[in-house]
C-alpha cells in the first residue's frame, strides 16, 4: 500500500532462489538468465562486511549464518520505475521457465 500523497519509486526487486533441492545455485539460474534469455541479473548488495573497505576496517569477521544462506541465494532482477507489463510479463516467464529447465 502505497499512502496518498506518496510515490514508490521501485528502486529494486531482489530475488531469492534456493535450488540445493535439485542440486543448483543462484549463480546457475542468473547464468541462464543472462546467457539464454538476455536479463541482465546481478547481485546488487551485499552485507557490508563482505566489502573490502570494511574488512580493511576490521569489520570483517561475523557470525551471521542466517544472513550468509538468505544472502548466497539472493539476486536482483532489472527494475526501474515505470517498466511496463510486457517487460515484467517477460521477466516473470523467463524466470518461470528458468527454474523449470534448472529443476530437469
Amino acid at each position: 500500500h502505497i499512502p496518498a500523497g506518496y510515490r514508490h519509486v521501485f528502486h529494486t526487486f531482489v530475488m531469492h532462489f534456493d535450488g540445493s533441492a535439485f542440486g543448483k545455485n543462484r549463480d546457475d539460474l542468473m547464468d541462464l538468465l543472462v546467457n539464454q534469455y538476455r536479463l541482465r541479473v546481478i547481485v546488487q548488495y551485499y552485507p557490508l562486511y563482505r566489502y573490502p573497505l570494511f574488512q580493511k576496517m576490521g569489520a570483517g569477521e561475523h557470525d551471521c549464518p542466517v544472513l550468509e544462506a538468505w544472502w548466497d541465494n539472493s539476486f536482483s532482477l532489472p527494475w526501474w520505475c515505470g517498466i511496463p507489463d510486457e517487460t515484467i510479463g517477460y521477466l516473470v516467464a523467463s524466470l518461470k521457465e528458468a527454474i523449470v529447465t534448472l529443476k530437469a
